[in-house]
C-alpha cells in the first residue's frame, strides 16, 4: 500500500503515481506495477476526502487525474470519476465493526441510490475487483455508450 496526497485543481484531483529516489547518478524515477504494490490511499485537503485506487487501475501511468464533475464536454469514455474511488465514511464503519455487520452503497449512503455507473469495458477489465465491491454491499450500473445494460447488486 502506498499513500499519496494530492491536489485538486478546478473540477480534477491531480495524483501523482510515481517513485521517486535519489540515486549517486541523479534521482530515479518508476511508476509502480501490481506486483509491487496493491493500491494507493490517496488523501486530497482541499475537498477533506480519501480514496483507495487498486494498482490494477495504475498500471503504466505516472499521474492520475479523478474528476469530481463530470467533463464539461460531455466526455465519458477514459474518464476516472473520483466518486468511485472513495473511501467513505460506511466502508469504515465496516471495518471498526470487525466486518460482522453488513454495509451497503457509497458515503453517504443516498449519494449513489440506483448505483455507480461503469462502462463495460472498464466492467470487464477489471470484473473481480467489481465483484468483490459489490459483494461488500456496492450496485453498480454497467454502461455502453452511455445506455445502461445492466446492474450488479448484492446477492
Amino acid at each position: 500500500m502506498q499513500c499519496k496526497w494530492a491536489r485538486r485543481r478546478g473540477d480534477v484531483i491531480v495524483v501523482g503515481v510515481r517513485t521517486s529516489r535519489l540515486t549517486p547518478t541523479g534521482y530515479v524515477r518508476t511508476i509502480y506495477t501490481a506486483d509491487e504494490i496493491d493500491a494507493i490511499g490517496v488523501f486530497c485537503p482541499d475537498v477533506d476526502r480519501c480514496y483507495l485506487i487498486p494498482a490494477t487501475h495504475l498500471e503504466g501511468r505516472g499521474m492520475l487525474h479523478l474528476r469530481l464533475e463530470p467533463a464539461r464536454n460531455g466526455q465519458r469514455g477514459a474518464v476516472t470519476m473520483a466518486a468511485r474511488y472513495e473511501f467513505g465514511a460506511i466502508a469504515q464503519l465496516g471495518e471498526r465493526l470487525g466486518g460482522t455487520q453488513k454495509v451497503a452503497g457509497s458515503s453517504p449512503a443516498s449519494s449513489t441510490p440506483e448505483g455507480t455507473e461503469i462502462g463495460s469495458h472498464e466492467f470487464r477489465e477489471h470484473f473481480g475487483w467489481y465483484l468483490e465491491r459489490c459483494l461488500g454491499g456496492e450496485q453498480f450500473l454497467i454502461t455502453r455508450r452511455g445506455k445502461c445494460h445492466a446492474r450488479l447488486v448484492p446477492p
